[in-house]
């Protein structure tokens, strides 16, 4: 009975906190007001054309958020999962991206110039006219396969020998996309489309430098 009764007491503790979880739009009204929410659910938020330079939002949920034109210059949301997530024309500028799940998200047109996505999972997001200048791409997954449909805490510790190793690629468009200066040393391109994309001063993936001029393919 009293072995009962202690589970009993347990199982209501556990329904309680869970209960007591911050819900997504609770989060919002924290990170509006503070700038800073680690760890914060943020599914499905609307965040679209605010003004988010510099927040903290390390390892934070926005699966499915909409922050289509929000102004994120410099934000750190390293290891946050943002898959299915609306992008285009967000400014993305300088932010720390590394280890980032960009599955599937839409960003058409977003800026990415100077940004970290050392190790970001960007399989199947659309990239279409996206500005890449001086971006840090090395070791990001590009490929569809079993672990780029992983929440980013699983693909902590990811090499760059098993992202090289990825099954398949597909899905990754970076038609027109601006990458000069961009570091692709070690990223699998295969299947990706590049077609226009200005890969000038670019490091390529054997870690040669792309000569002026390289418009779709990568000239040494």
């Amino acid at each position: 009975m009293r072995i009962h009764y202690f589970i009993l007491i347990n199982l209501s503790l556990i329904l309680v906190l869970v209960g007591c979880a911050p819900k997504p739009a609770e989060n919002l009204e924290i990170l509006k007001k503070s700038r800073r929410c680690e760890e914060c659910n943020l599914q499905n938020v609307n965040l679209s054309g605010l003004d988010l330079a510099g927040i903290f939002l390390k390892r934070s949920d926005l699966t499915g958020a909409n922050l289509q034109g929000a102004f994120m210059q410099g934000v750190n949301l390293s290891r946050s999962k943002l898959t299915n997530a609306n992008l285009i024309e967000t400014n993305l500028a300088g932010a720390d991206l590394q280890g980032v799940n960009f599955y599937k998200a839409d960003m058409e047109n977003a800026i990415l110039t100077g940004s970290d996505l050392g190790g970001a999972n960007l399989a199947g997001a659309r990239l279409k006219n996206a500005n890449l200048q001086y971006a840090n791409l090395k070791g990001a997954e590009l490929a569809i396969s079993n672990r780029s449909t992983q929440s980013p805490t699983t693909m902590v510790g990811t090499t760059r020998e098993s992202v090289m190793n990825a099954n398949h690629l597909e899905g990754v468009d970076l038609e027109g996309a601006d990458l000069q200066g961009a570091n692709l040393e070690g990223v699998n391109l295969e299947g990706v489309n590049l077609k226009g994309a200005n890969l000038s001063k670019a490091i390529w993936i054997n870690g040669k430098t792309c000569g002026e001029g390289s418009l779709g393919e990568c000239l040494q």
